[in-house]
Parts: structure tokens; sequence; C-alpha cells
């Protein structure tokens, strides 16, 4: 049998309960936030983000703000203090 899990939310907690997959589907299936696909519609999304975002200070989505890891091809600095003996 085939196990799946959905969010439910209070005030206070947040759960996963366990159903099986069908029970999952049923419930999605009969939820007005959810589209005939099972995907969440972008009105509930964003009525949520709008909802939570501010709660947990969620910044919006900015294109242009730089995600990337620092890609700088000069490592010298990270094989510094490897002559250097630990002392414990």
């Amino acid at each position: 049998m085939l196990v799946s899990a959905l969010p439910f939310e209070t005030e206070d907690k947040y759960y996963l309960v366990r159903m099986t997959t069908q029970e999952a589907i049923d419930i999605i299936s009969d939820d007005d936030d959810y589209d005939e696909e099972g995907t969440l519609k972008e009105e509930s999304r964003e009525a949520y983000e709008d909802k939570y975002s501010e709660e947990m200070d969620i910044p919006a989505d900015d294109d242009d703000e730089d995600d990337s890891y620092d890609d700088d091809e000069d490592d010298s600095d990270d094989d510094e203090g490897e002559d250097e003996e630990d002392d414990f």
C-alpha cells in the first residue's frame, strides 16, 4: 500500500497527516484551492503568500538579486592555515 501525507496547519502547529495515496487524491480533488490537475491555483498561492510572508518575513521575489554562490576562481584564502598544527 502506498502512503502519502498532506499538510494540515493550525495557528500553533504544522502537521503532516498520513493517508493512502487515494485518500490524498480525493481530498485535493474536492478542494476548491486546487485545479483539475491537483495544482494549487495561483490566487490561492498568492493569498497564502500574503498571509504568511509578513509573519515569516520572507522577502518578495527579486529577479535582479544574485542567488548564486561565490564563484571566484581565486581560492587562495582556502589554503590558509593548513601548515599550522592544531593544539587540542
